[in-house]
């Protein structure tokens, strides 16, 4: 795996139609425009990173370590929540 992140936050975003994820980056990097899933026991669902955040700043890359946010677009059909893991295969 390319890049995993288990969520501990999901803050949504009503009127873009979009989700922010919080955590610690576990592994790899992210960037904006990345491909990412969203994976709870088994299933995956894809989505697109359109922003990243780190210690309350915009940036354009998420590494290793870091506690971050991700603007996500919300995946239809998938309530997510904390536990689920964001990941890049």
């Amino acid at each position: 795996m390319s890049f995993r992140m288990v969520v501990t936050g999901v803050f949504r975003v009503a009127a873009s139609g979009r989700t922010v994820v919080t955590g610690r980056v576990e592994h790899g990097s992210l960037r904006v425009g990345d491909r990412v899933e969203m994976v709870r026991a088994g299933v995956s669902v894809p989505t697109t990173v359109k922003g990243l955040e780190v210690a309350a700043k915009i940036t354009c890359e998420i590494l290793r370590g870091e506690d971050a946010g991700v603007l996500i677009d919300d995946v239809e059909g998938f309530s997510i929540r904390e536990g689920d893991v964001l990941s890049r295969p």
